[in-house]
């Protein structure tokens, strides 16, 4: 994991970790997860915005994929609750382009001056099903904190792509090719690590939360072969969104006392 996520993951479990440290001690202050559904919906609407996790191998146009920033958007039911302990599984849809960064020297185009510019394609779009455990920690009537842990299964169905890049009018070609795939196969298996907060308020739960998703098998690979550069050797490089992933979000839970005024 680069640095960029790493900041991310530490300062997230330190702030989480002096919560649980503050209400380790915490009594039953009617926080339940079977006293959190019995007011509110145990349907959620799920929003957030995830950081995709990439690598890179070095070559010749410096061509480099970037953090992939992706839209989530979803549904969760809470399936059942048994004291602190809630069980859920989710629907969520996944978009996202894929983008990347080219620096180009003149010398390899015979010309005095560099390129750079960043590109992408897309978008790209997946179906996430995640199934998680979750336990409750107790703060006070209206805040509870909770941690998460269950697999999640990953939906692609995406076709290659295949693209290039061709510098000035040249004969041979000059420049780079790149060819992208995803796996054999559409479903990819992985595993959610998740902290939140449970904030009641009178018209719904409020629960931000953010999930590290970790994944054996690489999402996505793109192989980039440069061409009959002047000066720099020709190369080829792979560069691969991992599958693992940071997801910042929120989940409102609708509280049930509006739909008893609807009917009233």
């Amino acid at each position: 994991m680069d640095k960029y996520f790493r900041g991310h993951v530490k300062k997230v479990t330190c702030f989480f970790a002096v919560l649980f440290i503050l209400n380790s001690n915490a009594q039953e202050i009617g926080f339940s997860a079977e006293q959190i559904y019995q007011d509110y919906s145990k349907f959620g609407l799920i929003v957030g915005m995830s950081l995709l996790y990439t690598e890179n191998e070095p070559n010749a146009v410096d061509y480099t994929y970037i953090t992939q920033k992706a839209f989530n958007l979803g549904i969760e039911y809470n399936i059942l609750q048994t004291h602190r302990f809630s069980f859920r599984t989710a629907f969520i849809y996944r978009t996202y382009d894929i983008k990347n960064t080219k620096y180009i020297k003149g010398q390899d185009f015979g010309e005095d001056f560099d390129v750079f510019f960043t590109s992408g394609v897309g978008p790209f779009k997946q179906f996430k099903v995640p199934l998680d455990a979750q336990y409750y920690f107790p703060i006070n009537k209206t805040l509870s904190s909770y941690v998460s842990v269950g697999p999640e299964f990953i939906i692609y169905p995406e076709d290659p792509t295949s693209g290039g890049l061709s510098i000035g009018n040249f004969d041979p070609f000059v420049g780079y090719t790149e060819e992208g795939n995803s796996k054999d196969g559409w479903l990819y298996v992985g595993a959610n690590l998740s902290l939140g907060l449970a904030i009641k308020t009178n018209i719904a739960l409020i629960k931000p939360f953010v999930t590290y998703h970790y994944q054996p098998e690489t999402l996505y690979t793109n192989v980039v072969t440069t061409q009959n550069l002047m000066v720099s050797e020709n190369t080829v490089s792979k560069h691969k969104i991992k599958g693992d992933y940071l997801l910042f979000g929120i989940i409102l839970n609708p509280a049930k006392s509006l739909y008893k005024k609807s009917k009233g």
